[in-house]
C-alpha cells in the first residue's frame, strides 16, 4: 500500500511540476507563435533525458532545441555529465 501511495504522490507531483513549467513558458511560446514561428513545447521527465530528447527531435522533425542549463565544470561535469553537449554532438 505504501508503494502505491508514494507512486501516486510522485505522479501528482510530476504532473504539477509539468503544469507549472508549461504555464511559465506559455508567454514565450505565445510570443514566438505570434511572430510566425511553429512552436511545440515538450516537458518530459524520462529516465534517460538524452535518449528522450534525441527521440523527440527525430520524431517531431525539430530544427531548434532551446534548453535551460546550469553549467557544470570539473568534478560536477564528470559526475553529472554534459547533457547539452551530448544533445549538440550525440555519440549515439
Amino acid at each position: 500500500m505504501a508503494d502505491f501511495v508514494y507512486l501516486t504522490l510522485e505522479l501528482n507531483s510530476l504532473a504539477c511540476m509539468q503544469a507549472h513549467i508549461e504555464a511559465e513558458l506559455l508567454p514565450v511560446t505565445n510570443h514566438l507563435k505570434a511572430l510566425g514561428y511553429g512552436v511545440t513545447l515538450v516537458v518530459d521527465f524520462g529516465k534517460d533525458p538524452l535518449k528522450e530528447i534525441l527521440q523527440t527531435i527525430t520524431h517531431e522533425y525539430i530544427d531548434l532545441v532551446a534548453m535551460s542549463t546550469k553549467a557544470h565544470d570539473g568534478l560536477k561535469r564528470f559526475f553529472f555529465g554534459d547533457l547539452v553537449g551530448e544533445v549538440r554532438n550525440p555519440s549515439v
